[in-house]
């Protein structure tokens, strides 16, 4: 029998291959996740280099990316990967993707949770040390271990 070669159309759709997985808030989404584009029978089109632009669908009320997300990819051999996504709010998400013309169907739910109280004690803003009338200087900082420091 002789070879049979499938040759893709251009896109017609896109769709999410990897789909996003869970994450912490303002964490970047990892690993990364692809957008496709592909023909009329699913198949990839390895010609296609448009802009992939990613959306929120469904998610908190006022969610956004967190700063600094890319949220606008050029497409490689069809592929658009994204490596830099966070979101700014705990909640349950879908995001959607769009080229031009070329739209996908949602991703999958995604959950981006809040991060224990105890991280979030660390990365806040530490309070400035207090002095003590014995010249000790403390920090009355909550989940942090107690800094002490002498004139």
């Amino acid at each position: 029998l002789p070879a049979i070669t499938v040759t893709p159309g251009a896109a017609t759709q896109l769709a999410f291959g990897e789909q996003p997985p869970d994450a912490d808030t303002a964490a970047v989404i990892s690993p990364p996740f692809t957008v496709r584009a592909l023909d009329q029978f699913g198949n990839l089109d390895e010609t296609f280099t448009g802009t992939v632009l990613l959306s929120i669908v469904s998610g908190p009320t006022a969610a956004d990316f967190s700063p600094g997300s890319t949220v606008s990819v050029i497409a490689v051999a069809g592929v658009a990967t994204f490596t830099n996504v966070a979101l700014d709010s705990a909640g349950v998400y879908t995001l959607g993707a769009t080229s031009d013309a070329l739209v996908a169907p949602p991703s999958g739910d995604i959950t981006i949770t809040a991060p224990p109280a105890a991280l979030a004690a660390v990365a806040a803003v530490r309070r400035p040390l207090r002095a003590r009338p014995s010249g000790v200087f403390f920090s009355d900082a909550p989940f942090a271990s107690r800094e002490v420091a002498r004139e």
